[in-house]
């Protein structure tokens, strides 16, 4: 009896988290359509910064899609961290089209930053000249609108930072499918989190933020060591109460970015994100993410147990009503067409939990990762 009513009111918290989440999601859409406050006229000059390492296989996709771009008054940082391929010839190659847009900064790497990715956006951060700075990465594309929709935001000064949903190309077979799917399904919640003001985490790859307040919280030099930069970074700003951090989940601002050609290699790189969520230093991000994870681990690992203790089924199902409905509501948002998501929604959705939960297990047990050849 006491194991089922403890049973009972976890089931009863994640359902009531759920709903404050999906309440995010509507009001993160509602936020992101309102007219942005007038600045009398005056536009934020932009900057477009893109750490690379070895990309040289999907830079040229990415500098075609920001040459494209709908808004054409931006510079472009294009940070080279020790590409040892031709990414830094594709750079100088961009760079000499669009004379005085263009800036390339090449790093080393830095004693008192482990992460070398945060290393890389903290120099080129410190080379962008702009009010508001946007970051994406080398294997990604950018829709059309993209600068423009984002610096429409930072129209209200209010505004801190903004973070993007991420998609990535799911022609390429099952894995690539169920990468996107669980992409769209995760950035559901940060959606969620930032619409009701509980900002914990973002894509780096679809990040913007107004450079006050990146320079109030100390730049990415200062957000200490940490596996998840881009998550760090959103904390730090939501964290001073002096900005709002936005969310976006339409086609405009929809990144595409190369999946990963395997579930050991989704495994490596999600394992960063469950280790930056369950021992961030932000409380909220780290009671909110280790509440949702724990309890879907615990909903996953008791399915053996229900023919014993049929009542630890009620968790099980109400992971996967909870998470549906996110999934769901992801996908409704960004228009996701129905062959390549919707058709292996259930498929995708179970595998999704038995993924989160191992690499929730794999976090606690060991929290360093290793992520591009360096130890974190």
């Amino acid at each position: 009896m006491v194991v089922d009513v403890v049973i009972a009111v976890l089931c009863l918290g994640i359902v009531i988290v759920h709903l404050l989440l999906y309440a995010g999601v509507v009001m993160a859409r509602l936020s992101a359509r309102l007219p942005p406050t007038s600045l009398g006229g005056a536009s934020p000059s932009i900057s477009v910064v893109v750490a690379c390492r070895n990309e040289e296989k999907y830079l040229p996709l990415l500098l075609e899609s920001l040459r494209r771009q709908s808004l054409t008054d931006f510079e472009v940082v294009l940070v080279d961290d020790r590409s040892t391929d031709g990414t830094p010839s594709l750079m100088a190659a961009f760079a000499s089209h669009h004379p005085g847009r263009v800036r390339i900064v090449r790093v080393a790497p830095n004693p008192r930053i482990a992460n070398p990715k945060q290393n890389a956006l903290a120099r080129g951060t410190r080379e962008a000249d702009s009010d508001v700075l946007l970051f994406t990465d080398g294997d990604c594309t950018v829709p059309e609108r993209w600068v423009e929709e984002t610096a429409r935001l930072y129209g209200d000064p209010s505004v801190g930072l903004t973070i993007g949903a991420i998609v990535t190309r799911k022609d390429l077979g099952f894995v690539s499918r169920f990468h996107a799917f669980e992409h769209l399904f995760k950035y559901g919640y940060t959606a969620g989190s930032a619409g009701i003001g509980a900002a914990s985490g973002g894509f780096g790859n679809n990040l913007s933020v107004r450079r006050r307040a990146l320079e109030e919280v100390g730049g990415f030099e200062s957000l200490g060591d940490s596996t998840t930069e881009d998550a760090a970074l959103v904390q730090a700003v939501r964290a001073t109460s002096r900005w709002k951090v936005r969310a976006r989940l339409d086609q405009p601002t929809l990144v595409t970015t190369e999946p990963l050609g395997s579930l050991a290699a989704i495994a490596a790189q999600e394992v960063r994100w469950h280790v930056g969520g369950l021992f961030s230093a932000d409380v909220v991000a780290r009671f909110g993410y280790g509440y949702l994870m724990l309890f879907l681990s615990a909903s996953v690992f008791a399915i053996p147990f229900i023919p014993f203790h049929p009542f630890l089924g009620v968790m099980t199902a109400t992971s996967f009503v909870t998470m549906g409905v996110m999934a769901l509501i992801a996908g409704l948002c960004t228009g996701q067409p129905r062959r390549l998501f919707w058709l292996p929604f259930v498929p995708n959705l179970l595998l999704t939990m038995g993924l989160n939960s191992y690499l929730t297990v794999r976090a606690l047990v060991r929290r360093r990762v290793t992520w591009k050849g360096t130890r974190i």
